[in-house]
């Protein structure tokens, strides 16, 4: 069974090792945590940098839209196509879609 890592476990023994109340090692921290050796390297590079707990445990790209993602003026596209065809199947509304704008630009 894989097991939950967990990182705010990991920064408050990283915090340990750094002030020296416990001489954890990395590998003993990442056997608690489930967290890879470096992934533990770049906590402690964080707690380094001064950054606070919040700032570390949130992921780099929380909240940041996708590179993949449909640009807004492709949705409003696609949505106004639609309103053309008001009750068709979405297989339908695909194949239209594929024959008329994918196929033959």
């Amino acid at each position: 069974m894989k097991e939950k890592k967990n990182k705010e476990l990991a920064i408050r023994l990283l915090r340990e090792k750094l002030s020296n109340e416990m001489l954890w090692t990395y590998e003993e921290i990442s056997n608690l945590t489930h967290l890879s050796k470096s992934s533990l390297i770049r906590i402690m590079k964080a707690i380094l940098e001064k950054k606070d707990t919040v700032s570390i445990l949130l992921h780099g790209n929380a909240g940041k839209k996708s590179h993949k993602a449909a640009s807004d003026q492709e949705i409003n596209f696609i949505r106004n196509l639609k309103l053309q065809y008001p009750v068709i199947t979405i297989a339908q509304f695909r194949d239209i879609f594929i024959e008329d704008f994918y196929m033959n630009p």
